[in-house]
């Protein structure tokens, strides 16, 4: 008997090992397939250009541009791209952009500690904060919000319920969602019905379509907890509702996130601006942009939701009336630095400091997830 269900248990570890490795592999595919798509329909030679990618590629022997040169590719469409890939890009405004999306984080991480103690995890803002930033790496590199399961047992590590992190987990999801509600109502004013319906309009098509894709597919963190939902979201809310000064404090601090992210977004634009690569942009327009791309990516099929942010970003740019072209750009070049911002954070606080977990723990207890949650279902 005991052989038996050894050989089941085994069975069972390298079915979910298995399915974990497809699972994931999707993901990465559908990821690059939605970037291609982009390029593609953008115009590769257009966003080569633009992102002055093409300069690069030229001076380093990929694309030949006249007789004198290496290339595996020899020539390219029209001299005026080459003219656009020369311009200058102002790094001067990157660098800002790069401390704006920092102090973002910061800001996050000071609503976070305050949503944690909330929930009853005991920690001081460095431990919150450490295990706040692993697991945001983590969802720039894996599907399904895994990373809030780092968070989680990252803070379960320290010696905290894994019950009241995913509770401090989901909170924080939830001002997220006011920070988009929020900016959306500021669009809806800044642009009237007419236009914030057409920019909106396939931010909220990607969502539902992934919606019923994923429904009753892979859990997500929140599944741990074994709570549906609607319950979630009706205790999270009684609850804030008896605190109000800390509801007034932590939804100013999403306001306050969101614009720090909306003004780098703008600087990004200005940064690659120039006198030939036109991408200007207006103010109210690229809030919504920002707001159709994170509604695209509430629910991250792919790695961080890359490629349901661009795609969602693009669209609202380009139905605003901007040029296609460039709206591509605008969201690939964004959308790179915040996943590089990321990454990097996770990258420095594991070398840095050290986590309580590892992503093989992670993964590990995110697959058991997806069994139990198809056990259930």
């Amino acid at each position: 008997m005991s052989i038996k269900t050894s050989t089941t248990q085994q069975a069972g570890a390298g079915n979910r090992v298995g399915d974990l490795i497809g699972t994931l592999l999707l993901s990465y595919l559908i990821a690059a397939g939605l970037i291609v798509a982009l390029v593609d329909v953008a115009g590769v030679w257009n966003v080569l250009a633009n992102t002055r990618l093409l300069d690069a590629l030229i001076s380093g022997g990929f694309i030949k541009y006249h007789d004198m040169q290496m290339g595996f590719v020899h020539g390219i469409p029209e001299v005026e791209l080459y003219l656009l890939s020369q311009d200058p890009v102002d790094w001067r405004l990157m660098f800002v952009v790069v401390m704006l999306l920092l102090i973002y984080w910061l800001v996050k991480a000071v609503q976070f500690h305050g949503l944690a103690r909330f929930c009853g995890v005991a920690g001081g803002f460095g431990a919150h904060t450490r295990a706040l930033y692993y697991g945001v790496g983590l969802n720039s590199l894996l599907p399904y919000n895994v990373g809030e399961l780092a968070t989680a047992q990252v803070l379960a590590g320290q010696g905290q319920r894994l019950r009241n992190a995913l509770n401090a987990l989901f909170m924080l999801r939830l001002f997220f969602g006011f920070e988009i509600l929020f900016y959306a109502i500021v669009g809806l004013i800044a642009l009237g019905w007419g236009t914030w319906l057409t920019q909106i309009f396939w931010g909220l098509v990607i969502f539902f379509i992934l919606f019923l894709f994923m429904r009753g597919t892979r859990p997500s963190a929140h599944d741990v907890a074994s709570q549906p939902l609607w319950r979630q979201l009706r205790s999270a809310l009684t609850a804030l509702s008896r605190d109000p000064l800390h509801l007034v404090q932590w939804s100013l601090l999403s306001i306050l996130a969101f614009s720090l992210e909306h003004v780098a977004a703008y600087l990004t634009v200005m940064a690659f601006t120039s006198d030939n690569v036109i991408l200007n942009v207006d103010f109210s327009l690229l809030i919504m942009a920002l707001v159709g791309g994170y509604i695209a990516r509430l629910i991250p099929l792919t790695p961080g939701g890359i490629g349901q942010f661009e795609w969602g970003f693009a669209a609202a740019l380009y139905l605003g009336g901007l040029g296609f072209p460039e709206s591509a750009t605008i969201a690939l070049l964004y959308g790179l630095v915040r996943y590089l911002i990321s990454a990097l954070m996770t990258l420095a606080v594991r070398l840095s400091y050290g986590v309580e977990t590892d992503v093989g723990a992670v993964l590990g207890r995110f697959s058991r997830a997806g069994d139990d949650a198809a056990s259930n279902g």
